[in-house]
């Protein structure tokens, strides 16, 4: 992702978010459909969830939240060789980046 800025409503719930990283392996993955965020009531990031991935960048990307949220930015399962380090957020959330079972990670 490229020179984009991204503006998302923020205002997840407190007490999800205490929990939320802790239940990756509760989000169905579906692997023959694209799934819709929507069905999934809350995900565990205000920005991205990316999961089994690899060679993910982010450059010159803005990723702002209207409302505060406690829930972090980027939550990553199962990804590397991915560079976060062109992404920018601004938000009054606690954390920014959130990962498990990852490798080379750039932050």
């Amino acid at each position: 992702m490229e020179n984009v800025e991204l503006i998302f409503p923020g205002g997840g719930d407190a007490n999800y978010a205490k929990v939320g990283t802790d239940e990756l392996d509760k989000i169905a993955e579906m692997p023959g459909a694209y799934p819709e965020f929507s069905q999934f009531k809350e995900l565990p990031a205000w920005g991205f969830f990316i999961r089994h991935a690899d060679g993910i960048s982010f450059k010159n990307v803005k990723l702002t939240a209207k409302a505060k949220d406690y829930r972090p930015a980027f939550v990553l399962d199962d990804v590397k060789n991915s560079d976060l380090s062109g992404a920018k957020t601004s938000a009054p959330g606690l954390k920014r980046l959130f990962t498990r079972n990852c490798k080379g990670i750039r932050k």
